[in-house]
């Protein structure tokens, strides 16, 4: 089998296509077509497809990419066209497909990422459409396109015969691994599934979601067991309440190295005989009865709040049952700074930045937001820089920044409401909102703002990252080195 270095080699030495000169669809193609490993195709269902080929001596190269899913029929209603210039976001999405088709996690990375924030500055000055950015995304989180030098994708430009010859090199090395496998990706992925990249880049991790509800009752999701103990001769009448459980029945108990543990579950209809006889039955043959249902995280809050009433119920709560929060928990939920005004989060991006002279910042979003950041590489310790994307609807005649951060007290955060601006550079280059400096006539009345500003938190910060909106919902996240 030639090899990818090779086929590039070959490429690059053709006479027939100059370095700087902008590709064909057809010249890319075939390209794509001899570097990919994936395994060699059916051939029958694309014999006819793009009838613009049937002459060109690109149609094997074309098809095969259709065959493999690489190249989607559907995006080119018109034909091929194999001697139209084929543009960068052509060349990525065929890439991106071909790693979706070489593993699975891939196809995954590409669901992951459709509500991702592209590290580029078309993604708020424009040029790259909804149904491009998953796409883009793949290929920029494995590095095998990292964008121009100012940032940009500039996804309906031609491709050169060099761009593409080092893409195909960067291509080959990712096909068949595991989208996990690279960090920038994995960040894109957890910003477009959560709104935030905290526990791809930094070491905080989120805490699980309480079990308890605000009255101190338990959740059902987070019980393991739950049941009344039947004594032999209990007066079966005083349970008639819990009989009307949906699902109820016996659990029957033994002791196995010196725990109780589960035999068997029977609901009440299949028991073949009374409770009062199944009660006798289960101490007769040396197991302990209990009232309960097959699987009681599955209990609605009244029912397991009635079992719990007993006086003889039992319990066993795992908290590891309980899902982790989230900071897209919060994302969008309003938080009312009294009368003040509301504010709603939408991003929280981290970038991880080292003390000066000990390297450079790390994430995909470092660059994005850089010149923000070398405002603060003086620090003596390294920091989390916490950029945060947030809406403002005041309802005060006017407000200033110290109005509302006193409105909104402490309780319900920190670090998201210290309005600290983005640097200018940062701003005129991504073309990015941030708090102006005069803010009496920004925010006035009615008015709805949508901005960003950032925070800064130590390394090894032993306070938890959180935050509480007004509907109760939130997120805690605690440094773990």
């Amino acid at each position: 089998m030639v090899s990818a270095r090779a086929v590039v080699q070959e490429f690059a030495a053709s006479s027939s296509v100059k370095t700087d000169n902008a590709l064909t669809r057809a010249e890319a193609a075939s390209m794509l077509s001899r570097v990919t490993q994936l395994p060699k195709p059916d051939m029958a269902d694309v014999a006819s497809v793009f009838p613009d080929l049937d002459k060109h001596s690109s149609r094997s190269d074309v098809r095969k990419l259709v065959a493999l899913g690489m190249i989607a029929k559907n995006d080119y209603p018109k034909g091929f066209q194999p001697d139209k210039a084929v543009t960068r976001f052509e060349i990525m999405k065929w890439m991106a497909s071909g790693l979706a088709v070489s593993d699975e996690s891939f196809k995954q990375a590409l669901a992951d990422t459709v509500n991702t924030l592209l590290p580029t500055p078309e993604t708020y000055k424009g040029g790259i459409a909804d149904k491009q950015i998953p796409y883009i995304a793949v290929i920029r989180g494995t590095g095998i396109i990292t964008g121009m030098q100012d940032g940009t994708f500039r996804p309906a430009y031609p491709v050169s015969k060099a761009e593409l010859a080092a893409s195909l090199l960067r291509y080959k090395r990712v096909e068949g691994t595991k989208a996990e496998g690279y960090q920038a990706l994995n960040e894109l992925r957890e910003v477009g599934l959560t709104g935030s990249n905290l526990s791809s880049i930094t070491k905080f991790k989120y805490e699980r979601i309480t079990y308890f509800n605000n009255d101190g009752t338990y959740k059902p999701e987070a019980v393991a067991s739950a049941g009344i103990d039947l004594e032999q001769h209990i007066d079966v009448s005083t349970l008639e309440p819990y009989l009307r459980i949906p699902g109820i029945g016996l659990d029957y108990h033994h002791f196995v190295n010196g725990y109780s543990k589960r035999y068997k579950f029977v609901r009440l209809e299949e028991l073949g005989m009374s409770l009062k006889d199944a009660i006798a039955d289960a101490y007769d043959t040396g197991y302990m009865p209990h009232l309960g249902v097959e699987d009681p995280s599955k209990l609605s809050q009244k029912d397991l709040n009635l079992i719990l009433s007993h006086e003889d119920a039992t319990l066993k709560v795992e908290g590891s049952r309980m899902p982790f929060t989230s900071f897209a928990d919060v994302v969008d939920s309003p938080i009312k700074a009294k009368k003040v005004a509301t504010a709603k989060l939408h991003r929280m991006i981290f970038v991880d930045v080292p003390v000066t002279g000990k390297g450079e910042a790390k994430g995909v979003y470092a660059n994005y937001f850089a010149d923000s950041i070398a405002t603060w590489r003086k620090l003596d310790n390294s920091v989390y820089m916490a950029f945060t994307e947030m809406t403002i609807q005041t309802h005060a005649e006017k407000m200033d920044l110290m109005g509302f951060y006193n409105a909104i007290g402490n309780g319900n955060g920190n670090g998201f409401f210290k309005f600290s601006r983005l640097a200018p550079e940062t701003m005129d280059k991504n073309g990015l909102t941030t708090v102006p400096m005069a803010t009496s006539t920004y925010f006035t009345k009615d008015s709805v703002r949508r901005f960003w500003t950032f925070g800064t938190y130590l390394k090894k910060y032993r306070d938890p990252v959180h935050l509480t909106t007004d509907s109760g919902a939130y997120f805690r996240a605690y440094y773990q080195p």
